[in-house]
């Protein structure tokens, strides 16, 4: 079973011209998103993001999201993704029980990726895509502007994708554990369940923090090189 990253390496270079994502009045490319892919990669791996690290995303849906989750799984490293509607102490909880090492948030979101940078010690990079950064942060764009230097080479056995925290109903909110083969065979069973193809656009309303939205809406279009809007 390929690599998340593999997979979309594959996407990109089948449908280079082809539109894969839209947001907010403008289309990126799946060339585009590969090589945005491996500039944010670039930059995390220069802040000394590797194999078995974990990243928290406190985001919303937005091409920030989809490059910050491929870059990160680039790398051998976790993915967190975080509700960015729970509250500080949530944040701050998901943040130091998975042991993130760095997060990424947008503006609106950046006062909760603060609170968890400033009370965890395992997080060491506070990164922000903004007009407006705050001091101390990293700017999501001058990463991705950092020279690439040397990536690893993901493997074919890639382990663990990503951290899903449960919804904390009953208890304390606990990270699902999700590889590569598992997120790879659910998207797969989704092209297959409703034969979808790359022609089919995706209209991505479901949380990408979510791994109903996660599967579905980004990961899915990543298999069979459709659009998400």
């Amino acid at each position: 079973m390929a690599a998340l990253s593999v997979m979309l390496r594959e996407t990109a270079a089948g449908r280079p011209d082809a539109p894969a994502l839209r947001a907010a009045g403008t289309t990126i490319t799946w060339a585009e998103l590969a090589g945005a892919v491996e500039a944010m990669a670039g930059g995390l791996h220069a802040l000394g993001v590797g194999p078995g690290d974990r990243v928290a995303l406190v985001l919303p849906n937005c091409p920030q999201f989809v490059i910050s989750y491929f870059a990160t799984v680039r790398l051998g490293a976790m993915v967190v993704p975080v509700n960015p509607l729970l509250a500080p102490a949530e944040v701050v909880y998901i943040a130091g029980d998975s042991g993130a090492r760095a997060v990424i948030a947008v503006e609106p979101t950046a006062p909760l990726a603060q609170a968890a940078a400033a009370q965890c010690p395992d997080l060491q990079h506070l990164i922000v895509s903004g007009e407006s950064v705050p001091a101390g942060a990293i700017d999501f764009a001058s990463l991705m502007a950092a020279p690439p230097g040397d990536l690893p080479e993901p493997g074919a056995d890639a382990g663990i994708a990503a951290l899903m925290y449960t919804s904390g109903t009953t208890g304390r909110a606990k990270g699902a554990m999700l590889s590569h083969a598992n997120l790879v065979a659910n998207a797969q069973s989704c092209a297959d369940g409703v034969r979808m193809t790359p022609d089919d656009i995706f209209l991505s309303v479901l949380p990408l923090f979510h791994s109903f939205g996660a599967t579905v809406c980004m990961i899915t279009p990543v298999l069979v090189g459709a659009t998400s809007v």
